[in-house]
């Protein structure tokens, strides 16, 4: 709930108030096992000194951990982490949600693949934006990143992400 007081005037205070389905301690005890899914994928990635190899060993992470299922969760990144199983959606969360805790720069895309809504990521690596598909990587057995140009079944708005293109031969990038 919200409330604003007093109802006009220049100086106003905001009052938000959140109501959850769980107690505190549910919800402590949900981070918890949240946490320690991802503690564990930092130290998969803790030896790693190449942008690249991080991107990859969180792929091969979240890959080897996790099954996909086309079934939606109220908590689609919960459910991954903690009960190994989520759709695309939660794939692309969770792996960005890694990312940034490793100080990876990498983007949730939120789109459609083929005509269906679908969700996948855009990450850098040394300067270069590649799209990253987890699941479709999964499904060829390797760690694909792509280009705009590799992305014809995808549509997504092109002005809200970083333009995915190959850098010229001889270029700085």
């Amino acid at each position: 709930t919200v409330n604003i007081y007093p109802d006009s005037g220049r100086d106003r205070v905001v009052e938000v108030n959140f109501s959850y389905q769980n107690s505190r301690d549910t919800l402590r005890e949900m981070q918890g096992k949240v946490q320690t899914m991802f503690t564990s994928a930092s130290l998969y990635v803790s030896a790693d000194k190449q942008q690249y190899d991080k991107f990859y060993h969180l792929y091969t992470f979240v890959s080897e951990r996790f099954d996909f299922r086309i079934e939606h969760s109220i908590t689609p990144a919960y459910s991954l982490l903690v009960h190994g199983v989520g759709d695309h959606r939660a794939f692309a969360t969770v792996y960005a949600a890694m990312c940034a805790r490793e100080k990876l720069e990498c983007y949730v895309v939120n789109g459609s693949r083929g005509g269906e809504a679908y969700t996948w990521n855009i990450v850098c690596i040394d300067g270069v934006y590649y799209h990253v598909d987890l699941l479709r990587s999964s499904v060829a057995g390797e760690f694909s990143l792509m280009f705009d140009e590799q992305m014809r079944e995808y549509v997504w708005d092109y002005d809200a992400y970083p333009d995915c293109v190959k850098p010229q031969e001889g270029s700085s990038d």
